[in-house]
């Protein structure tokens, strides 16, 4: 990501920020917030340059590879976004 930051927000508008991680020097980051009760769907926001929507309900260790950027200023290409991981 551009500044280092990923952050979980709420899906609603004006979306609402739960939660905010610093990569570490291995691209990690862990965020801890608690999902609403039954789950829901989040955003995880790079740095304000790439957006991912996620299904969230708790307990979930995931893989995120991105990007980093919605649409490349320079050649248009729309970033991409993987996410895989555990069922809780």
């Amino acid at each position: 990501t551009l500044n280092g930051y990923v952050y979980l927000e709420t899906t609603g508008q004006p979306p609402k920020r739960l939660d905010s991680a610093r990569l570490n020097d291995q691209n990690r980051f862990t965020l801890r917030s608690r999902v609403a009760d039954g789950g829901g769907f989040y955003i995880l926001n790079f740095a304000g340059a790439q957006k991912a929507v996620v299904l969230l309900e708790g307990g979930e260790t995931l893989q995120v590879t991105a990007d980093g950027f919605q649409k490349n200023p320079k050649t248009g290409e729309t970033g991409k976004a993987q996410i895989t991981g555990s069922a809780n």
